[in-house]
């Protein structure tokens, strides 16, 4: 949108100043010039100065203006160059130039139409005094080209080729001369018709927009003019004459010379014409509307304004005649004064004010104030009438005319305040202050506006500078209000509104629920008092049209959720004083939990949130972790005690994202100590806990996941003892740290070792005591209390990753965890179980429920269809495998159903992938799919089929774009499928009926996965089963090796001299025992070892004991079976690989390794004695030797 189509010049405002300043020093420089002797310094400064103005006045763009300032400019160096004949007239053209400029923008400044047409005499003089021809009205004309064409002039769907559109542009071009030449020598209407027709042959196959927007016009111009609407003249003609010259262009030249050098002048000359045409139908009423023509055109009295403004009005002239006038009024009303008090002389002394009066009246004439010189033309007719003896001089007569003179006055200053507008309309509704006064009390009211809003603004400030004080803020909704009414009293109600959302934004979450805004709600918050302030100066200068200032202030606040208003919203208290005390913290190692059940109807807890506080004193020391939800839930405090049993109305309680420590017991107000918990605790509502990540299990060796379950445990230990010295001072920072490391040790070590979810919960807890650290979140009772929670469920998260069965809420723990590093007061409460039995289970503990190996894995436990029917599904809910498939069926469509004992389970940690990567993801991961599928089909219906490269091929793409998208859960699948594939394939294996329909329902888990992603916060499937099934299936066939191919015996061999380098540790290949070379004295041999006999077309293995003792990579192989070791000690067998979980595969896989290697060890001891003999041999012939010579 272009700056003139608003009128608005506020940039116009912020170097009006400047160009002031400038076009100042160029009169004076001017001045100068002519006055003192010609000096060219100050001429050539002149031209500076205009240089620069008509830069600014370009910025800006206003181009009238600028064409003035450019013409002023063009006439300095003219005169500087001395190329000008008659100096004298281009001195008065320059200095008119250089007065009437100011005049002309402080009309614009003031919120008036931008008018270049007024400008056009200036314009022709400047140029006249170049030597330079005039120029029309048209080309001050500039409607906006930048309008969207209608579809009948948008041209070809597709460009047509350069070469084919100037051969068509060629043959318009001769018909349109034909007809141009017609048309002008005879007028004829057939032949603008033909024209008219050209025109818009061009449009429908040029794409170049500004030349189909040139014929367009054209066309229409033409049309009116072959009707007869549209009265030609030789201006006309001349500019449809041009328009064959562009068609020329277009067939020489083709589209791109539109595109460099677009008909914008010839374009605007048309459109002006049509803008002025008296008829405007048809063609020339459709481009009339598509330009909007009519708002370029002012009215006969807005070009009297502004050529009136023009006059050498400005403000300053005013200003200074205003003061001058009042003094005049001053001795009057003076004069008047006394002659009230001495009555006697008021005849005699009455023609000096007469005097002042007329002169002050043919002021006023000159400067076309006529109101008030008519005003005072009625006081001095009253005056004359005084003088003549017409009229007594009494009171009330003088005392009219003493008023007469102050409302003019008044009305001086009203007129310089309007600068150049009309008069006022006579029967428009008087005001009952002027305008003037009127003007001067609303700048006080909006003065004072602007200082409390500065001052709400430096609240915020405060608040961020002071770490989030919120107390910071305790003013700024009654600032804020302040300022709304100030508005109200100014008229203007566009921005009470958006104060009033500050207002409430700032009460309700920022003060309310103490919340800490993040770095995005502070950048939108900033905008939003920005876009505020700028339209409160916006109003306090009277600057036109300010209301779409508050766009940005709407889109900010829309942003932080409080645009269009909310509802309201009820008051949340803020907890005030001294924390209340903490119980001491023990922590034990908690039993197993049982399934949990299901979850509290959520619809009929809602219909009694209202009771929610009260029903929390019944059961608050009862209920163990959980989860629930309760919108906008103010903080809750534990009441002091629990009874032993509860009444089933507990069903009654909301479900509420905030947690409430299970045993804590929470007294008035006091010093802090430790609450003391036992981790024992009875069933537990949450999901089923994960153990190690599938994907990460493969890689990290199970004796390092011992040892960090025993450091686990340790850290337990040590969160135990740091809690108490904790909960005595919460605002001990040094006694805080240790426990923060705590959870940070956690992270990193169970994300090394593949605990995912142990990770990420000690990553939640962390970053809330980073904030409680950095001092942008206060150490409060909730920052406590969740940390309490948290440490009681460390040892169920043990449990589960030493392969138990553990339930907990992690979710709800994670949610609390953010809302109070955000800076709210809010407690955890665990969702409990329906049933009264499953509640009161806190008062007596459950006895450890032992959990056998066997029991890790998930129990089948069909429900009743009824009671599914009935409950609600459970908030967080983490199901087994068989409980899955019964409650809630597979998780996705697909062409096969998954079978029930592979059924999912659901990853206790929400994953989000990036949209991108999914868009990037699922067409792929589907196309490798199709390739499995397809080969299942084609192996079902004619078995046996072989595994292909190309089925490997899929299911290793397949799941390496898993695992760079780190969807692990699918991984632990893709992973054991992908090395059964290729063991059956280096085996030449064709799977049978069951491998294959295990290979069909881990491609039903990965389209599963694939639906599951598409939630933006999902918790995704896992199959372990099914992953125990493919890694099974994988470990039963022999894993894929790649033999060691013999040298040929035509292969010819380098030699290649070493320098002195020590190769006793090189391996020997093709050499026999007999002719190896005798190794060092200092290596032990064993000469009893029997010699492991090897066929003699065995490939030559290594020698070197240092290779065979290093760990072999999970691909090495061996070609040829070897015979029945012989046993070894266990420290042969140190370096061994976890090739799988399968202890007997192992042992025989260890035994294999002692055997390569107490056969290795033979052969490099025989190798070493022949070495030693062949030594002692060349010793014992070189001996020889000497003494023979």
């Amino acid at each position: 949108m272009r700056l003139q189509d608003q009128n608005d010049y506020t940039t116009l405002t912020w170097v009006k100043p400047e160009i002031d300043e400038t076009l100042k020093l160029a009169r004076q420089g001017l001045e100068d010039y002519v006055e003192n002797g010609g000096d060219p310094a100050q001429l050539a400064l002149c031209a500076n100065g205009l240089a620069q103005v008509h830069g600014a006045l370009r910025m800006v763009e206003l181009y009238g203006a600028a064409m003035v300032a450019e013409e002023m400019h063009a006439l300095a160096k003219a005169l500087v160059a001395g190329g000008i004949a008659d100096r004298d007239n281009a001195f008065s053209a320059l200095m008119r130039g250089i007065v009437q400029l100011p005049d002309y923008l402080e009309r614009l400044q003031t919120g008036f139409r931008d008018i270049p047409l007024v400008l056009l005499p200036l314009l022709n003089d400047l140029r006249g005094a170049r030597g330079e021809k005039g120029v029309s009205e048209a080309m001050l004309f500039s409607p906006n080209l930048g309008v969207e064409l209608p579809a009948v002039a948008r041209g070809p769907a597709v460009p047509l080729p350069p070469e084919q559109v100037k051969r068509r542009a060629e043959v318009a071009s001769q018909l349109f001369q034909g007809s141009l030449l017609r048309w002008l020598k005879d007028s004829d209407a057939a032949s603008a018709r033909d024209l008219a027709d050209i025109c818009l042959q061009l449009v429908e196959f040029t794409s170049a927009e500004s030349a189909r927007r040139l014929f367009w016009v054209a066309s229409a111009l033409l049309d009116a003019a072959a009707r007869g609407t549209f009265p030609t003249d030789r201006s006309h003609r001349q500019a449809l004459a041009r328009v064959e010259r562009e068609i020329r262009r277009l067939a020489t030249e083709g589209d791109a010379a539109f595109r460099s050098q677009p008909p914008v002048e010839l374009t605007r000359q048309l459109l002006y014409f049509i803008a002025h045409a008296l008829e405007k139908s048809g063609r020339l009423g459709e481009v009339d509307a598509a330009f909007a023509l009519e708002s370029y055109m002012p009215s006969e009295r807005e070009v009297e304004h502004a050529r009136s403004a023009m006059a050498g009005h400005n403000r300053a002239l005013l200003a200074t005649v205003t003061n001058a006038i009042k003094e005049d009024l001053l001795r009057v009303k003076d004069a008047l004064d006394l002659h009230m008090r001495a009555p006697a002389g008021v005849v005699a002394e009455i023609g000096p004010q007469i005097e002042t009066l007329d002169r002050v009246k043919q002021t006023l004439g000159m400067l076309g104030l006529g109101v008030p010189q008519r005003v005072v033309r009625d006081q001095l007719a009253t005056l004359h009438a005084i003088a003549g003896g017409h009229r007594r001089p009494d009171e009330s007569a003088l005392l009219d005319i003493a008023g007469a003179l102050l409302y003019v006055e008044a009305m001086l200053d009203d007129q310089v305040a309007r600068l150049g507008e009309s008069e006022a309309d006579a029967n428009a509704p008087q005001p009952l202050l002027p305008a003037a006064e009127a003007r001067a009390v609303l700048e006080v009211v909006a003065r004072e506006a602007l200082a409390n809003f500065s001052a709400a603004r430096a609240c915020f400030v405060a608040f961020v500078e002071t770490h989030w004080d919120h107390a910071r803020l305790a003013d700024v909704g009654r600032l804020l209000n302040e300022v709304g009414g100030a508005l109200r009293l100014l008229e203007v109600p566009a921005a009470v509104d958006l104060l009033t959302a500050i207002a409430r934004y700032t009460d309700e979450d920022l003060i309310g629920k103490r919340r800490v805004p993040s770095g995005h709600q502070l950048d939108r918050l900033a905008d939003a008092l920005a876009s505020v302030e700028y339209f409160l100066e916006a109003v306090r200068d009277r600057r036109p049209d300010p209301d779409q200032i508050l766009d940005i202030a709407r889109g900010a606040l829309t942003a932080i959720g409080y645009w269009p208003l909310p509802a309201a919203r009820s008051a949340v208290p803020v907890p005030t004083g001294a924390p209340p005390s903490i119980p001491p913290l023990r922590l034990g190692t908690s039993t197993a939990a049982p399934s949990p059940s299901p979850a509290p109807n959520p619809a009929d807890a809602e219909d009694r949130a209202a009771d929610a506080t009260d029903d929390l004193a019944a059961f608050a020391a009862a209920i163990p972790v959980g989860r629930a939800t309760v919108p906008e839930a103010p903080s809750v405090e534990p009441p002091p005690a629990a009874p032993p049993a509860v009444e089933p109305a507990v069903e009654a309680v909301p479900p509420v994202i905030v947690p409430v420590p299970a045993p804590a017991v929470v007294t008035a107000p006091a010093p802090a100590r430790p609450v003391e918990v036992s981790a024992a605790v009875g069933p537990m509502l949450g999901e089923r806990l994960p153990g190690y990540d599938a994907a990460t299990n493969d890689e990290v060796d199970a004796e390092i996941q011992e040892v960090f379950l025993e450091e686990f445990a340790e850290e337990i230990e040590n969160l135990g003892q740091l809690m108490p010295a904790w909960g005595a001072r919460l605002d001990g920072v040094d006694a805080l740290r240790p426990i923060r490391r705590v959870f940070h040790t956690l992270k990193g070590s169970g994300r090394l070792v593949g605990a995912k979810a142990l990770g990420e919960f000690s990553w939640k807890i962390e970053n809330m005591l980073n904030r409680v650290l950095d001092g942008t979140r206060p150490p409060t009772q909730a920052v406590y209390d969740i940390v309490a929670e948290a440490a009681k469920v460390l040892p169920d998260l043990r449990g589960a990753l030493a392969g138990e069965e553990r339930y907990a809420d992690l979710e709800g723990l994670r949610l609390i965890a953010d809302r109070i590093a955000a800076g709210e007061e809010v407690a955890y409460v665990a969702p409990v179980q329906a049933q009264p039995e499953a509640v009161a289970v806190a008062s007596n503990a459950l006895p450890p429920a032992v959990v056998e190996p066997e029991a890790a894995e998930p129990l089948a436990s069909e429900p009743e269809p009824e009671r599914l029917a009935s409950e609600p599904e459970p908030v967080v809910a983490a199901v087994d495998a068989d409980t899955a498939a019964g409650e809630r069926g597979p998780a996705a469509a697909s062409n096969w159903p998954l079978r029930p004992e592979f059924a999912a389970s659901a990853e206790a940690v929400a994953f989000a992938l990036d949209p991108v990567l999914l868009d990037i993801l699922r067409p792929e991961v589907a196309g490798h799919l199709e390739t499995v599928e397809a080969w299942l089909d084609a192996a079902d219906a004619e078995p046996p089929q072989p595994v292909e490269e190309r089925l490997l091929r899929a299911v290793h793409t397949m799941s390496g774009a898993f695992a760079m998208t780190e969807v692990s859960t699918i991984t632990a699948v893709t992973s054991p499928m992908e090395g059964f594939l290729k063991r059956a394939l280096a085996a030449h294996l064709a799977p049978d009926a069951e491998q294959r329909l295990l290979l069909r329902d881990a491609t039903c888990a990965v389209r599963q996965t694939l639906e599951a992603l598409v939630d933006p916060d999902a918790h995704l499937p896992q199959f372990p089963a099914l992953a125990r099934a493919l890694q099974a299936a994988r470990d039963a066939l022999p894993e894929a090796g790649a033999p060691i191919v013999p040298l040929e015996i035509e292969d010819e061999l380098m030699a290649v001299d070493l320098g002195g380098i020590d190769t006793t540790e090189v391996p020997r290949f093709g050499a026999s025992n007999a002719d190896a070379e005798p190794e060092a004295p200092h290596r032990a041999i064993d000469v009893a070892a029997p010699p492991l006999p090897v066929p003699p077309d065995e490939p030559e293995r290594l020698t070197l004991d240092a290779f065979l003792d290093a760990p072999l990579a999970p691909g090495f192989d061996i070609v040829e079976p070897i015979p029945a070791p012989e046993p070894v000690g266990a420290a042969d067998t140190a370096a061994r690989l976890d090739i799988a979980d399968d202890s007997e595969a192992e042992r025989d896989y260890a035994a294999q390794r002692a055997a390569l290697a107490a056969a290795a060890r033979r052969e490099a001891e025989q190798a070493a004695a022949a070495e030693a003999q062949r030594a002692a041999d060349a010793v014992a012939a070189v001996a020889e030797a000497q003494r023979a010579a």
